[in-house]
């Protein structure tokens, strides 16, 4: 029997079909493609503050001690101020809430900025760093939960959460690059005033996107907090040590790239963090996972363990550069993991508060990563910052699988929600 003449169509290969398919056909929808498009835009300024702050204290002053601690009272203030943000979204709505924070904000970040250049008592500055912090709007929670309204119950929202995890790591690739550009190269205050850009920006577009805002919930008399949920505290304590190892990494590559000599190389590095945990992130939300959401929450609080073990050995600023990338892999993984059992184990009318704990919860370790790498590097040198971050991300491990005995026999959800 004669051919066709007809080519037939070059076939997809295989292999990354077969990985990457579940993605095809998360944003086909235009109203998901701006809510997506505008909290990315809205996030990145959270890959831009702490190092901004960093870059702008030590650069004008000299000490990592008051830029950890700046850096640390920001973080802190967010971990206190988003559950808040989060349960009055549930309330009240996402939109009305975002619009209510930025200002806040930004009074917040600018003050800090001035004060700074004004040279005042670093005390002078902790209600600056406080407010920027607490009034900053959770965009990447109220982004998972719009997807779980859309797709919640459905295998492919672990997928939409990778998505999302790799659109972190994608703000958190550009955004240390920027920062340092601006702050070394422009001013010290200009990675702020870029991040502040981007809050503006994406925050209100984002609060505009109304028709996938996920519907108020009715409240009837006092309700409990999110975090009071099994699972939900279990979870933010894991998230808790994971933060004081993530937190950790800006003083620690910032200190050490500056002990080296090569102080520019510190955006790179960090970007090479991000572009590991991209790539960790986009992978595992490929697979068609049927591991209990439990069993996979302590197998990657071990991998980010294991990955971040060869830190505290890193002989020179070369050998950080695949270290950070390989220790990256990690990191969005076991970000995804929590989201994912957090998601599957509170009701519908608790979700934007839980998964605002689950920063909260990364903040908070963020915060003392910062601030007790600043004192180890100060009373040190450039080169030990790592001595916090290794332990750290070993600890996590540990805790995963303490979180795994706690909630092993636990129920799977909440009351109906």
């Amino acid at each position: 029997m004669a051919r066709s003449g007809r080519s037939s169509p070059p076939r997809r290969p295989k292999l990354l079909h077969s990985l990457f398919g579940g993605y095809a056909g998360l944003l086909t929808e235009p109203v998901v493609r701006r809510f997506v498009g505008f909290g990315l835009l809205g996030r990145v300024a959270i890959s831009m503050m702490s190092l901004g702050v960093i870059l702008l204290i030590s650069g004008l002053t000299g000490s990592y001690t008051d830029a950890g601690l700046l850096a640390g009272i920001g973080v802190l203030s967010g971990a206190v101020g988003m559950p808040v943000l989060g349960r009055l979204a549930d309330r009240y709505g996402q939109s009305r809430v975002t619009l209510f924070a930025i200002p806040l904000h930004g009074v917040g970040l600018v003050s800090l900025v001035l004060l700074a250049v004004l040279r005042t008592p670093v005390w002078a500055l902790l209600p600056s760093a406080f407010v920027m912090g607490a009034a900053y709007p959770p965009i990447g929670s109220f982004v998972r939960a719009r997807w779980s309204a859309r797709l919640g119950g459905t295998p492919r929202l672990t997928t939409a959460y990778a998505f999302e995890s790799v659109v972190d790591e994608l703000i958190f690739v550009t955004g240390p690059v920027l920062a340092t550009l601006l702050s070394t190269r422009v001013h010290p205050g200009a990675g702020l005033a870029a991040a502040l850009l981007f809050t503006l920006v994406g925050g209100i577009g984002f609060a505009r996107q109304r028709a996938t805002d996920p519907a108020r919930q009715a409240v009837e008399g006092r309700r409990a907090s999110a975090v009071r949920t099994p699972v939900v505290h279990v979870v933010v304590l894991v998230n808790l040590t994971a933060g004081t190892a993530l937190g950790s990494i800006d003083v620690a590559v910032v200190a050490f790239t500056s002990a080296a000599g090569v102080r520019w190389a510190s955006g790179l590095v960090l970007a090479l963090f991000a572009a590991g945990s991209a790539i960790g992130g986009l992978a595992f939300g490929a697979v068609p996972w049927r591991i209990d959401p439990l069993w996979r929450f302590a197998g990657t609080g071990t991998l980010l363990g294991l990955l971040f073990l060869p830190l505290v050995f890193a002989p020179s600023v070369g050998w950080l550069l695949p270290l950070g990338f390989l220790s990256g892999l990690g990191i969005s993984p076991l970000i995804v993991a929590s989201n994912t059992l957090v998601e599957r184990g509170v009701r519908r009318d608790r979700l934007t508060e839980a998964l605002t704990w689950l920063t909260t919860g990364l903040l908070v370790g963020v915060a003392a990563g910062s601030w007790l790498t600043g004192r180890v590097v100060d009373v040190t040198d450039g080169f030990h910052g790592f001595h916090v971050v290794t332990p750290a991300a070993l600890v996590t491990a540990a805790a995963a699988w303490l979180a795994w005995l706690r909630l092993r026999r636990a129920p799977g959800r909440e009351s109906a929600r």
